[in-house]
């Protein structure tokens, strides 16, 4: 089990490929945060991170297969002055989850899943395997891709669904030394 969990949704005939994403630490919901930290991805440095999959509107006969799922960050330079002006900026680690004593991960994180939770009417769940601890404070530009196999009456498509907000870590105020 997860400190921290984001769940993605989809509905399995919806025109786009946007995911619906809440980022929950084991009770309730995080709140959303406001200002000029709306629309980001808090995450908490010490805290392991897991993602749930829910897919709904499955009609009897439909099957969901889920391919493979990446979070990717991108670091976001971090500015420095001083009183006799700018000097060069520094850049966090790869990702949130970056080890430098084991850099088997970089800034993409691959996550695989295991089989769905018991039915629930028309929606499955599945929850990853991987649980990586959140090692580093920063800010990320971060992009969430899922890619899944639907079929129905014998034939197969294959849909890649996704989101992709700034991510930040602690207060994402200062990169490691």
């Amino acid at each position: 089990m997860s400190d921290m969990t984001l769940r993605v949704s989809f509905d399995v005939d919806q025109i786009s490929e946007c995911l619906y994403w809440t980022l929950t630490d084991g009770r309730i919901p995080e709140p959303a945060p406001s200002g000029k930290e709306n629309g980001t991805f808090p995450l908490t440095a010490g805290k392991t991170f897991g993602i749930e999959v829910e897919a709904t509107g499955i009609d009897e006969g439909v099957t969901i297969t889920l391919i493979d799922a990446f979070l990717t960050t991108l670091p976001i330079l971090f500015s420095r002055d001083n009183q006799c002006g700018a000097v060069p900026g520094v850049y966090p680690y790869p990702s949130p989850f970056f080890d430098p004593a084991n850099v088997q991960q970089g800034a993409t994180a691959r996550f695989t899943f295991g089989e769905p939770k018991p039915d629930v009417a028309q929606t499955r769940i599945w929850d990853s395997r991987e649980t990586p601890l959140v090692l580093n404070g920063g800010r990320w530009d971060t992009s969430f891709a899922l890619t899944v196999a639907i079929t129905a009456n014998g034939a197969t498509r294959y849909r890649v669904f996704g989101f992709d907000p700034e991510t930040e870590s602690s207060s994402g105020a200062t990169p490691p030394n």
